[in-house]
């Protein structure tokens, strides 16, 4: 008699067989890969990581999670087995034939188990990033490309993207993130929620994500309510909203009567925000992107073509330089613009020329305070001009390029159409125009990424537009958030990126299945996801990433959290 109970493939159609999450080879060997990820080491020695805790969903119900079988033995008491004993002294066994009956009683056991198993998970493992046999039953809208499509498409680049660095070195780089609910965007909106979640996220991407290094957006006109802010002549002044107009030192309570929503209040966030990050062993790095409100609160329209550089200057900088005067050495780095014609492109649109001005007096601004901080600044595909001076100075002159310390990528998946490997041959863009020797001598890193979006093929590649947001919950079950950490990341070192960063981090801790509200950057997702986080596999799987072993940053096999192995 075989040790095997390989009795029950044949109870299983052909065509469920090969949809199994694992292998099934001669004798019954089903590994169930689905929700434990593996590492890099040759098949003997893979190891499993810890299993993921059950998240939060804003709608109110749970999401159908990839299949993880757990099986829990209990330990019977002494009444139990002394019951157990008497009864089995009273039963005349099984009532067919020895040795069969005893046998055929377990095994069809075994052989239902089994088959609910694999009816309740089957749905779901089905619409991955390498078998998308159910995925046009996860959407309910109509969508061109279709879900099916775009995971094909996705995984095709991700393929060609391990295969062009498979070979190619590796080494070491920083994995930051962004402290979401710190940034401006989002701590405007709604401050009651998002300012009391900014130390808890910062303790989640370091002990879930392992992160030690992260980066905020800052909302510039928070420091309007320093007692460090000093606007000089010429400069444009921002009234204090604290109660009664008065300012506040490092570590001073709000006046009473300040209201709770004001850029006042805000400020004692980002006070809170660096003194535990010292406390914590975090380093901060941060940029100033002025969201309308700044603008606005500067008196002028964001509007592009309404005001001009120095006017801009006159609002922005003193905001600079209150803050490096009032957090001075936590701040490590400052990135002084961002995306010329992308983000800032609907706050305003400066030439080459007026951008590497900015550039030349914010630098000088932020190292009069504090000589060591680095400056640097951010583009994306779209600001290839702006980047060649920054690099040579060939428009604003070679004081531009010296000004500068690091240069930022913002990587996003710049198309809606992934068909033709199109984020491969994105990645490859950037390499060729934006590093090596584009590079000018400069460190590159990688400010902020997400991974491709599921987007209408002629629409825009950006999160509002997405038929499904990037917290959606079928990017965890599809594989496709993991995978795309794994591959970018391998991608941004092998390339000679210094560090990565996430833009949207709640992945990491919090997925949805409500289609309608799973977007971080509109609705309400973010608002609620706040007091319900939980790490996710693809925080564990960041962490992982960030602590470099060989095993799980190179060679050929690629294992995510789903089944996934070569290229």
């Amino acid at each position: 008699m075989s040790r095997h109970p390989n009795w029950l493939l044949p109870k299983i159609p052909r065509r469920l067989r090969s949809h199994l999450h694992g292998t099934v080879r001669g004798p019954m060997k089903i590994k169930v890969l689905s929700e434990i990820g593996f590492d890099r080491q040759k098949n003997s020695e893979r190891t499993a990581q810890p299993a993921i805790r059950p998240h939060f969903h804003p709608n109110g119900w749970q999401a159908p999670r990839p299949c993880r079988f757990s099986f829990k033995i209990a330990m019977a008491t002494e009444k139990q087995i002394e019951a157990n004993r008497l009864n089995a002294q009273k039963s005349t066994g099984p009532k067919t034939g020895y040795p069969l009956g005893p046998r055929k009683a377990n095994l069809h056991v075994v052989r239902l188990l089994a088959m609910a198993l694999l009816v309740s998970c089957c749905a779901y493992c089905q619409c991955t990033l390498l078998n998308q046999s159910t995925c046009a039953s996860v959407y309910s809208g109509s969508a061109n490309p279709s879900l099916t499509t775009f995971l094909a498409d996705v995984e095709a680049s991700f393929q060609a993207i391990d295969a062009a660095t498979a070979s190619m070195p590796q080494p070491k780089i920083a994995l930051t993130a962004q402290i979401l609910p710190a940034s401006g965007a989002w701590l405007s909106s709604t401050m009651q929620i998002f300012g009391p979640a900014i130390n808890g996220y910062m303790d989640l991407l370091k002990t879930k994500a392992g992160v030690t290094i992260q980066d905020v957006n800052m909302w510039p006109s928070v420091l309007s309510s320093a007692s460090q802010y000093s606007p000089g002549a010429g400069d444009i002044t921002i009234p204090s909203d604290c109660a009664g107009g008065a300012t506040l030192g490092t570590g001073v309570s709000v006046p009473t009567g300040t209201g709770l929503n004001t850029r006042c209040m805000a400020l004692t966030y980002y006070d809170s925000m660096f003194s535990h990050a010292a406390a914590s062993g975090i380093t901060m790095r941060v940029g100033f992107f002025p969201n309308g409100n700044t603008v606005a609160a500067c008196g002028l329209s964001p509007v592009p073509g309404t005001f001009t550089e120095s006017q801009y200057e006159h609002c922005l900088i003193p905001l600079i330089k209150a803050a490096m005067s009032r957090w001075t050495t936590a701040i490590t780095a400052v990135q002084v613009f961002e995306e010329p014609l992308d983000g800032m492109a609907t706050v305003q649109v400066f030439s080459i020329a007026d951008v590497g001005t900015f550039i030349r007096n914010s630098s000088a601004a932020v190292k009069a305070i504090v000589p060591g901080a680095l400056v640097g600044v951010a583009a994306t595909q779209a600001d290839s001009g702006y980047w060649t001076d920054w690099t040579t100075g060939n428009v604003s002159g070679a004081g531009t390029p010296a000004a500068l310390d690091f240069l930022v990528i913002d990587l996003f998946g710049g198309n809606c159409d992934q068909s033709g490997k199109q984020y491969y041959h994105e990645t490859q863009w950037f390499q060729s125009k934006y590093l090596g020797a584009n590079a000018g001598g400069k460190p590159v890193r990688v400010g902020q990424s997400d991974h491709p979006i599921w987007c209408p093929a002629t629409g825009l590649p950006q999160q509002p537009y997405a038929y499904l947001g990037a917290d959606d919950v079928i990017w965890q079950t599809s594989g496709m958030q993991t995978a795309w950490q794994s591959t970018i990341i391998k991608w941004a070192s092998a390339a000679g990126i210094q560090s990565f960063a996430m833009f949207c981090t709640l992945p990491f801790f919090n997925y949805t299945a409500n289609q309608s509200n799973d977007n971080c950057m509109s609705g309400t997702y973010s608002v609620l996801a706040m007091s319900q986080l939980s790490p996710t596999d693809a925080a564990a799987a960041y962490k992982t990433l960030g602590q470099w072993p060989g095993e799980s940053i190179q060679g050929k096999a690629h294992l995510t959290g789903r089944a996934r192995l070569g290229h």
